[in-house]
């Protein structure tokens, strides 16, 4: 497999993409290009090797992997970016302390194992390690996407010029987190807790092996128009409740976080998010006023 350190032995071996695609006709070599450059892709190509829609479909996945984890390395290795202590080195470990106070303010006692090995397991972040392994099982889209924010987070050159800034991403019921949130300097950010609360709306309760009925099937109840509420919620108010012992602390830090105004606005309502984490600081249980709101 290709190593993405530009330390590691045999980092330079990849061959560049002009070895990949010079075995190919002129329209796989275009597919190739397209594909590397925008992420757009057809399953079913025609330019790609196979005398039928099943061996075709085989050829497009291999080959655009391969080119994808090619065009990765040949750009890492360009890069001067170390990420020397700036990484846990347990970061299953990690996830579970920055989760646990959610998981536990949300959920029963007996149900928060089974969360807590849900959220370890489904949480990935994008690190030279796991990155080969995402272009292997992950849809082409997503790989192409989550390839960019590797690069990105190691200050390599993006397959794609206007990428911009992707810090964490859900893919069905997996979480990816760019490196880039253990330099996060705003204080009261966490899309760690950000994309971890999406998982309580993606994941059926009998997927982690908890009792289901016809009216609750999903870990929680969040309605669709809240769903991002809901996770920036989460996520700016267990930065506050990390940094406070009492009540007294939870006001001062929401003034704190108001003045730093984390919120995107153009994702959602800002002011609603404001008045949901008023009321969770005040609250007794605040995860639990959170989710009255977004249910």
């Amino acid at each position: 497999m290709i190593s993405f350190s530009p330390h590691a032995k045999g980092s330079q071996d990849w061959g560049g993409p002009n070895m990949i695609k010079e075995q190919y006709s002129k329209s796989t070599r275009e597919s190739i290009d397209r594909y590397l450059n925008t992420g757009d892709y057809h399953p079913f190509d025609s330019g790609f090797p196979g005398t039928n829609a099943l061996e075709i479909a085989k050829s497009v996945g291999s080959i655009l992997r391969e080119s994808l984890l090619v065009a990765i390395a040949k750009s890492r290795a360009q890069s001067r970016f170390v990420a020397a202590g700036r990484v846990p080195k347990n970061l299953k470990s990690y996830t579970r302390r920055r989760v646990e106070p959610m998981v536990t303010g949300l959920f029963p006692t007996v149900e928060r194992r089974n969360i807590l090995q849900l959220l370890q397991a489904s949480t990935v972040f994008v690190t030279d390690e796991t990155m080969p392994r995402i272009v292997e099982y992950e849809s082409l889209g997503t790989a192409w996407t989550i390839a960019n924010m590797y690069l990105l987070s190691h200050q390599a050159v993006p397959l794609a010029e206007d990428t911009g800034s992707i810090l964490g991403m859900a893919s069905e019921t997996r979480s990816y987190i760019s490196i880039e949130y253990f330099a996060e300097t705003n204080p009261y950010c966490s899309y760690l807790v950000h994309e971890c609360a999406h998982a309580f709306h993606n994941n059926k309760r009998r997927v982690v092996g908890l009792p289901e009925t016809r009216k609750k099937q999903w870990l929680l109840p969040i309605s669709f128009r809240h769903r991002e509420t809901f996770a920036y919620s989460c996520e700016f108010y267990s930065t506050i409740v990390a940094r406070s012992k009492t009540k007294a602390d939870r006001l001062h830090h929401l003034s704190a976080y108001r003045k730093l105004s984390p919120c995107p606005e153009e994702c959602v309502d800002a002011a609603e998010v404001d008045a949901i984490l008023e009321q969770a600081v005040n609250a007794r249980n605040g995860w639990k006023a959170i989710l009255k709101r977004c249910s």
